[in-house]
């Protein structure tokens, strides 16, 4: 998987294996160059609060594609605030409508006065079109939730230039 994305200096001593993950494999899958380019521009706000993952709340504010990129919007209270080389030790994973896994990174983050910290997460690959529903999946320390999320184009909503 290293080779296939390039990384060098990984450190990684272990035999790479014959087969790997199938949400790996998915991810890998969509960066490969397809005919259609990205979709167009949109948006679509939710609220939708996860469970706890080892102590940590995340409220999910929407998910966006602009640009060629995706990023899934959140706000959580009990995480690490952002430091140097922010790193809050979860591991996010979307699945689109046609079964595609997209690995999340998060990025962006913005802490605010009441302890919570806003970020995105961002999808790689971005996601192709707009979906009807996503399953997203948040690991942590030691627990691991997933929820089937509804995705709603915001009505009467569209991108304005600046």
């Amino acid at each position: 998987m290293c080779r296939r994305l390039g990384a060098r200096g990984h450190g990684i001593a272990a035999t790479p294996a014959a087969d790997i993950p199938g949400p790996w494999a998915s991810v890998l899958a969509g960066l490969d160059p397809g005919p259609a380019g990205p979709g167009p521009d949109w948006h679509a706000p939710f609220g939708v609060i996860l469970a706890d993952v080892d102590g940590t709340r995340f409220a999910l504010g929407g998910l966006t594609s602009a640009a060629g990129q995706s990023h899934l919007h959140v706000v959580t209270t009990g995480m690490p605030l952002p430091t140097g080389g922010w790193d809050p030790g979860f591991s996010w994973w979307v699945r689109d409508d046609d079964a595609n896994w997209h690995a999340g990174t998060q990025s962006y983050p913005h802490r605010r006065d009441c302890g919570q910290v806003a970020f995105r997460v961002r999808l790689t690959p971005p996601l192709g079109a707009r979906p009807d529903a996503i399953e997203v999946a948040v690991t942590g320390p030691a627990t691991r939730i997933r929820a089937l999320v509804p995705v709603r184009e915001a009505p009467g909503c569209r991108t304005l230039d600046p």
